[in-house]
């Protein structure tokens, strides 16, 4: 066995980089964990429901039940871009390898935003 946990994860994607070996999961909260000993490196509340994540290129992009897609840095868990999507309901989100976020909704379209790098942070943030 890796590691163990005491509640249930969540989604759950895996990081690799400056930092180390990690996995990104949450609920209400974004947590690091190193990978594979599962100790908790650094929490980050989050004001809604994870619905989905996925990462690339160290940018960890959670899709919420709130109907915001929040895009942080996978290493330090900095907010870099906070996005509210149109009120059709998001089910799942996918950074393809290009850095291009794709978000599907209820409504069978696919939503699709430029990439976020760690220096577009917005001035709210």
């Amino acid at each position: 066995m890796l590691s163990s946990v005491d509640a249930p994860l969540g989604r759950v994607v895996y990081a690799s980089d400056a930092a180390g070996a990690a996995l990104l999961h949450g609920r209400t909260e974004l947590v690091r964990r190193s990978f594979p000993s599962g100790e908790i490196l650094r929490t980050r509340p989050l004001e809604s429901e994870v619905i989905d994540l996925d990462s690339h290129d160290r940018v960890l992009h959670a899709l919420c039940a709130d109907g915001n897609l929040v895009s942080l840095d996978a290493t330090d868990g900095t907010v870099l871009h906070r996005r509210p999507l149109p009120l059709y309901r998001p089910l799942c989100v996918y950074a393809a390898p290009d850095g291009t976020i794709l978000v599907g909704t209820t409504a069978g379209q696919i939503l699709r935003y430029p990439m976020i790098r760690r220096q577009d942070r917005t001035a709210d943030e």
